[in-house]
């Protein structure tokens, strides 16, 4: 990728002429009031002019190429991430949806947000004393020392800020556990009494948070402080050959502006902790290996079939190669097992058939199981549609007129945070686009009409149909749409006895 490496460039020019306009500024201002007649006040004015308008112009470029960098790296992330995930499952969804979110855009902002600040002040500091010994500066020493102290003060903040790290993750570790306890009890509210019904509460990682904020701003606060120091020692040191040498006056005004562009790579000293938890998130997210098994096509059959571990009822049933199955029944019942046993996704007991071929457990790769609640990530529409780039924007766009998405034009707007906002009914219908745009042999779709509207409803049940004609969709559903053609209704009842003790057969 060339593009890092030309918003690093892009930034350092930023900061080299913005600290030649400083320099430049203070001789101007000195030399205009020693200058002879004749002095050419133009020329000066001029470069100042010149500098500045490629301060601007190199600034601009900077947060083009980072944010594009941004944008390409974060893709390149999630799609490492998917390859990662091929054949494993998480355990937990809400550290996929952190991961895929959060956690690669902050591990994709490494150069804008890090780097590109911190290679701008690592290369200013030494430029600035080369530069002072070269042309023989007044006060030169000063800029080692500014430099020693910047070194000092930074290291401070990152010893620092990676100590707030690792309490940042066992913070967000905690809320996480204790929002799915809270959650998975939310049918219960209602019984707790004020005093047992325990919030979670998010403070201490918003506390954690706001101290990394605060640490950077010490940091910059420090920084002050030393310059204003250094200042003011140079000044009382200074002898009558330093005041009367117009140069001189360049060390108080650098002084005077390097907290603004030191104090900048501030916020990149404490990046190093949302890095080191971003790093420490991806890598260790707790997943399940799931073995894929060939693909499979014609006609299901499963024999005394039923989810280990489910109190459900075992199903004896044939599925046609294509057409729509709905499995109904009162909830709880187990139509989501079912559904995740007949997928692969979870261990069963009894008997898969696929033709005249017995289906081991696993996952088949030709098949696709729709979960009840939708995945939409933030990215584009075209990339939430098709994650592996490889379908044509036309056939997206037909999927999503017969989705009544036709609205959705632009395939490259951003959904999710800081984008487009999505209602229930069209992220439903985002995930189903999704698989239809698989090309999956068999469609396993949880509940795909619960909470949507009745024109909503049949948009869905005439492209379920079209979609039979080439495929087997398996629906679970507890709504009646009179529009969706039923080849197969398979009707679920609660088990008498617990299930236990069951083996794959």
């Amino acid at each position: 990728m060339k593009t890092p490496w030309i918003t690093l460039l892009l930034a350092i020019a930023h900061g080299v002429t913005g600290l030649l306009i400083l320099i430049i500024s203070a001789w101007f201002i000195a030399a205009c009031a020693i200058a002879p007649v004749g002095f050419n006040y133009m020329l000066p004015a001029v470069i100042i002019r010149a500098l500045a308008l490629l301060r601007i112009a190199s600034g601009y470029g900077h947060m083009w190429a980072g944010h594009r960098d941004l944008l390409m790296r974060t893709a390149w992330l999630r799609h490492q991430l998917f390859r990662r995930l091929a054949n494993h499952r998480i355990q937990r969804k809400a550290q996929l949806a952190d991961a895929l979110s959060a956690h690669t855009e902050t591990l994709a902002a490494v150069w804008i947000a890090c780097i590109s600040q911190l290679a701008t002040a690592l290369l200013l500091l030494p430029v600035l004393l080369i530069a002072g010994v070269f042309i023989a500066l007044p006060g030169t020493t000063w800029f080692a020392v500014l430099g020693i102290g910047w070194l000092i003060i930074s290291g401070w903040v990152v010893i620092k800020s990676l100590a707030i790290a690792a309490e940042q993750v066992v913070a967000q570790t905690a809320l996480s556990e204790q929002s799915e306890a809270y959650l998975r009890c939310s049918a219960l509210w209602h019984l707790f009494e004020q005093a047992q019904h325990q919030r979670p509460s998010a403070r201490p990682v918003w506390s954690l948070e706001a101290g990394l904020h605060t640490l950077a701003q010490q940091a910059v606060w420090c920084l002050q402080g030393l310059c204003f120091v250094m200042i003011g020692v140079y000044i009382w040191k200074a002898g009558a050959e330093v005041y009367a040498n117009p140069m001189a006056m360049i060390v108080p005004l650098v002084l005077f502006a390097a907290p603004e562009w030191l104090g900048r790579a501030s916020s990149a000293l404490t990046f190093a902790a949302r890095y080191h938890n971003a790093q420490e998130a991806v890598t260790s997210l707790t997943m399940r290996k799931v073995s894929i098994q060939p693909e499979a096509s014609g006609c299901i059959r499963l024999k005394h079939f039923s989810a280990v571990g489910r109190n459900v009822q075992p199903v004896t049933a044939v599925f046609p190669a294509h057409g729509i199955v709905t499995l109904r029944g009162a909830s709880g019942v187990g139509k989501s097992s079912l559904l995740q046993a007949i997928a692969g996704d979870i261990p069963f007991r009894g008997n898969k058939y696929c033709g005249a071929k017995a289906l081991q457990p696993g996952l088949i790769r030709n098949w696709m199981y729709l979960e009840q609640t939708p995945v939409v990530l933030q990215a584009t529409l075209r990339e939430n549609l098709a994650p592996a780039g490889a379908v044509a924007d036309q056939e997206i766009r037909q999927v999503l007129s017969k989705l009544g998405l036709s609205y959705m034009t632009n395939l490259g707007e951003w959904l999710g945070a800081g984008g487009r906002a999505l209602s229930g009914g069209e992220q439903k219908r985002i995930a189903i686009g999704r698989a239809l745009l698989a090309e999956k042999d068999v469609l396993l779709i949880d509940e795909p009409f619960e909470g949507l509207d009745i024109f909503t409803c049949k948009t869905l049940a005439h492209l379920f149909n079209d979609a039979a004609r080439s495929k087997l969709l398996v629906i679970a559903t507890h709504c009646y749409i009179p529009q969706l053609r039923i080849d197969t209704s398979i009707a679920l009842h609660q088990a008498d006895l617990p299930d236990k003790n069951y083996e794959h057969a």
